[in-house]
């Protein structure tokens, strides 16, 4: 598993995954999530933070599928606020799903 540098200690992370998944393939999904969230850390989720009590929760499933394809679910709860990404069609990719969340949560938060 790759070290990464800590979130925001309001930051919560969770993660479940399914299917024939590798060790080496859950860490780069996890990897490439936790460099998401940092990265909306100081600007999407900076007005949240700024809320002495506000928490900010990310849950992500992945699931590979029997066609070796790849579903993720996001579930973001933004200082109660929720926000959910279901990929409807099946990615070969599975990188791919995760940056398709982050895409759309950045889209549904610059809307709001």
């Amino acid at each position: 598993m790759q070290d990464l540098n800590p979130l925001h200690p309001r930051i919560k992370l969770n993660h479940q995954f399914a299917g024939d998944m590798t060790e080496w393939l859950q860490s780069d999904l996890l990897a490439l999530t936790h460099n998401k969230i940092e990265k909306l850390q100081d600007s999407y989720f900076k007005k949240v933070l700024s809320k002495e009590d506000a928490e900010i929760l990310v849950h992500m499933t992945m699931t590979k599928n029997h066609d070796a394809k790849y579903e993720g679910k996001f579930h973001f709860v933004l200082d109660g606020e929720e926000y959910h990404y279901h990929n409807d069609v099946p990615f070969v990719e599975p990188l791919d799903v995760v940056s398709h969340a982050f895409k759309h949560l950045k889209e549904q938060l610059a809307d709001a």
